[in-house]
This record gives structure tokens, sequence and C-alpha cells, in this order.
């Protein structure tokens, strides 16, 4: 190399090379080649094993190919944040914030497995966050400050998913002012942009599309997810005291006969508390509202969640959608269309549906009122 380097690019090197002799295991695991620096640190026991498994899948890369189908990326994000929160189900809250903490750094870099952390962590981000606000919520019904740091840390995942856990959180807390807010920016935001709803918690059809958001999505990168797409919002166990009760039946879903006809696998979701973003919006504004007493606010809200759950096609969640809504109706005092709502939720689906337990309660309820 003698005579072929410039002044500048020696005295570059020679900077570089000084920093890493004084940082050499740090450089190393920098290493984006063969995802080697990963794999060193997934030796080190540094970074889990079974997250680095699920971020190391050929599918998960798939999420970074910005000339792939855009709908094809954005089921992969909701497939991959899926089984990341399999992987986190039963784990403490030290375990869950090393493995978050491990998609912090690599959502920041640019090799093709840290930009699929890009897209992946903010919905996780938003997931650690609002189990931090569910074990503060429980004890002092307070939010931390650690808690609100990652909350916001996800805001930008899609259009609504996480501000509405956020808006979730604050409801929780009784601070139905700073919900509301939120909850109105989401409603604006969803009608300013062409906006489809994204569920790939089983196997569903495709989303169905507008000419808009196909313009969209032919125009601009993968980075308009934040923009255009309204991902399920998905609440694991360890959340419980940031969801609304109505949705806490969620959880509970299952009787023993129906875990016989359940999947491991492919079922893990009905561990879960899920509703699609937009009846979700509608049935917190209504709860904000009837906490406040604005009835005509309230009645509105409620419309617009009737409206949804009867015009949205993309819907991947209609009947959890409906058990909502027949506890808003039994909260109206109107037990005959709850109880519509919850066979119609029942249509939807037979087995592993809390409406059944919506139905015990609401005739037992009926009953003991004679």
């Amino acid at each position: 190399m003698a005579g072929k380097l410039t002044a500048e690019t020696k005295h570059e090197l020679s900077k570089n090379i000084c920093d890493f002799i004084q940082n050499g295991r740090q450089q190393l695991f920098r290493i984006a080649i063969d995802d080697l620096g990963l794999r060193l640190q997934v030796k080190l026991n540094m970074v889990p094993h079974g997250l680095y498994i699920i971020l190391n899948s050929p599918e998960t890369y798939n999420l970074s190919l910005l000339n792939s189908d855009f709908l094809y990326i954005v089921s992969n994000i909701s497939v991959t944040q899926l089984k990341v929160l399999e992987h986190l189900y039963d784990k403490n809250i030290r375990t869950m914030k090393q493995s978050l903490g491990t998609l912090k750094t690599f959502s920041v870099n640019c090799n093709r497995l840290q930009q699929t952390c890009k897209y992946l962590a903010p919905f996780l981000f938003t997931t650690y966050g609002s189990v931090l606000a569910s074990s503060y919520i429980g004890q002092n019904n307070k939010v931390s400050p650690e808690a609100l740091v990652w909350l916001l840390d996800g805001l930008n995942s899609d259009i609504s998913s996480s501000r509405l856990k956020l808006a979730s959180v604050f409801y929780s807390t009784g601070n139905m002012e700073k919900a509301e807010v939120i909850l109105r920016h989401i409603e604006q935001q969803y009608y300013s942009y062409p906006v489809v709803a994204i569920c790939e918690c089983w196997r569903t059809p495709p989303p169905a599309v507008t000419a808009e958001f196909k313009r969209v999505c032919s125009e601009q990168s993968v980075d308009c997810i934040k923009h255009i797409t309204a991902f399920c919002v998905r609440f694991i166990k360890v959340e419980i005291n940031c969801v609304p009760h109505e949705l806490q039946y969620e959880m509970f879903r299952s009787t023993q006969d129906d875990m016989i006809h359940r999947d491991k696998i492919e079922d893990f979701w009905m561990n879960l508390a899920i509703v699609d973003s937009l009846p979700f919006l509608y049935f917190l504004l209504y709860k904000i509202y009837r906490h406040l007493q604005r009835q005509q606010d309230q009645q509105q809200a409620i419309s617009k969640l009737i409206r949804t759950i009867a015009t949205d096609k993309n819907l991947g969640h209609r009947e959890t959608a409906l058990n909502i809504l027949g506890q808003c109706m039994e909260q109206e005092n109107r037990p005959q269309q709850a109880l519509k709502c919850y066979l119609l939720s029942l249509q939807q689906r037979a087995r592993n549906n809390a409406a059944n337990f919506h139905i015990c309660k609401l005739l037992f309820g009926v009953l003991a009122g004679q």
C-alpha cells in the first residue's frame, strides 16, 4: 500500500485502529457481515437465543426488502411481532428489558437484520412500556417515567396501535383528558390517509385495499407504514392493568373444552386480548365520554363503533369488536341489543370466544333482576 494512501486517509485509519485497540470487544459486536457481531453476542449470552432465532428467520429478513410487495412486508411485521410476544409471554420484566434493549440497539443501525428491527421495534417498545405501566398501576395507580419513555419511543409504529395503547394507559389511570386528545388525533389522522387495517393473528384473506392506498405504496418507501396502516392492538396478560375491563375477558376466552380445539402454536394469539384499531378507538371514546357525562359525544362514539363493525371488511377480530359493543349496550341498558351482539359474535367464532361468558353473565343479570 506504499504511496497509495493520502495523508487524510492515513489519519482516519490511525484513528480507527486506535479506537479498535481501546474498544475491541464493542467493535467486534458491530461487525455486520454475516451478522457476525450479533451471533457473537448470542454466543456470549448477551442476546436471548430465542429472540435471535425469531429475528434471524428468512421471513423476518423480508421486512427490510424495500422493493418487496408492501402488504407482504406489513404482514410479516405483524407475524414477527406475534412471534416475539410469544417469546416474551412468560418472561419476567428484567428479561423483557434485555431482549427489547437489544432491539433498540439494532434499530438505529442499517444492516438487513437491523433494518428489520427498525420497523418491528416500535411495536415492542410500546408493549414493554405498557408492561411497566401495568406494574405501577397495580401498585399505586400511576405510570412511571420509564414506562412513558418506552411508550413514547414506540409511538410511530403505525398510525394507531401504539397510540391506542398509550391512550388505554391514560384511561386506566383516570386521565381521561389526555386519553381523549390522543384518540382525537388518531381519528383525524385515520381519515387523512388511505389507511388499511392489518391483522395476521390467524389465517385471514389479504386486506381489501383502495386505489389510493396502492398509489401511496407505489410512490413511497416502506417507511409510510406509520401513515397508512392500522395494526391490531395486542395486550399480553402482564399488561392487564392497562386494559379496560371489557376487553380483559378476551384473555380468558377459552373453556377447558375449547382448549382441546386449540393449536399450541397457531392459536397462541388466543392467550392475548386483541382488538382491531378502529373499533378500539371508538370504544375508548365511548367509555371516556360516558365517564365525563358527555351524552351526545358518547352516542356518536357508539354509533361510529356500530358502523365500523358493519362496514370495515378488513377487521381481523370482528367477534371481539362485537363483544365490546355488546358490553356497551349493556351499559346503555339495552340487554336485547347486547344479546344480539354476542350471538353475532358467536357466528364469527363459535369456540374460544368470550361471548359465551358474556351471554351467561347477561342472562344471569336479567333473571336476577326479575
